[in-house]
């Protein structure tokens, strides 16, 4: 919830999630191997238990939990540089509704 606020996310009333959510980001204080060879994987455990984010604000939340390891996706950039909104103008460069 924070992250929704913190974005000034318009319709943060839809969200819905427990209060805390934990995911296998860390082994032995390294980040955890299995992550490395599939990140979707900690997405996909965000979806199942936040209901109300889309991509954009998943990975912001995995950005917060673990900054030296991922990065967030931007609405605008996407817009510009990616697939998936069909009334901008796009380049069509990246492809990362694929994984969601």
């Amino acid at each position: 919830m924070a992250v929704a606020k913190w974005g000034n996310l318009r319709n943060i009333q839809r969200v819905k999630c427990p209060e805390t959510i934990t995911l296998p980001i860390l082994e032995n204080e390294h980040p955890d191997k299995k992550i490395e060879d599939d990140p979707s994987v900690l997405i996909k455990i965000l979806q199942r238990k936040i209901k109300g984010l889309g991509p954009t604000y998943l990975s912001k939340v995995l950005r917060f939990a673990l900054p030296s390891e991922f990065g967030a996706i931007d609405t605008r950039i996407v817009r510009v540089v990616g697939m998936g909104d069909p009334t901008s103008k796009q380049q069509n460069w990246l492809s990362i509704w694929r994984i969601f």
